[in-house]
């Protein structure tokens, strides 16, 4: 089965904006290795709100379905969203944002991946690690 749209990087942020032009504004951006350190985690309230600029390739243009998860390293709870996109064109190097997706941060948490659904199989686009293990407050 060929990918109608194929994702080429990901990358994680705090919140990203779209200007009356069109031009993406990406504030927050994560670090594969994020820091949690104690004002971070409570201020964070065991969840982390998170944003994803993906830079995709669509083979086929047309009307797509594309389904993204974020989940736990360790626990498997998370968010998914479905999306219908029809794209106008088939190209290469497309700036895609996606989210806010909410991650619930469970005790001794190590970090967190994105996945896309293709087929009947998830396969994972990124992942992000903590420096240390996540403790709750």
């Amino acid at each position: 089965m060929i990918e109608a749209v194929k994702i080429r990087t990901a990358l994680a942020c705090d919140d990203i904006r779209i200007e009356e032009n069109g031009k993406l504004i990406v504030i927050g951006l994560i670090n594969p290795i994020l820091e949690l350190n104690d004002e971070q985690a409570s201020s964070r309230r065991s969840a982390l709100r998170l944003n994803f600029l993906l830079s995709i390739d669509v083979k086929k243009k047309g009307n797509h379905e594309l389904a993204f998860r974020l989940h736990g390293l360790k626990t498997p709870h998370g968010q998914s969203v479905k999306l219908e996109v029809d794209f106008s064109e088939a190209a290469k190097n497309i700036p895609f944002p996606i989210g806010p997706l909410i991650l619930p941060l469970m005790e001794d948490e190590r970090g967190f991946e994105l996945q896309q659904h293709l087929g009947d199989r998830w396969r994972t686009i990124a992942t992000w690690r903590f420096s240390e293990s996540y403790k709750a407050k």
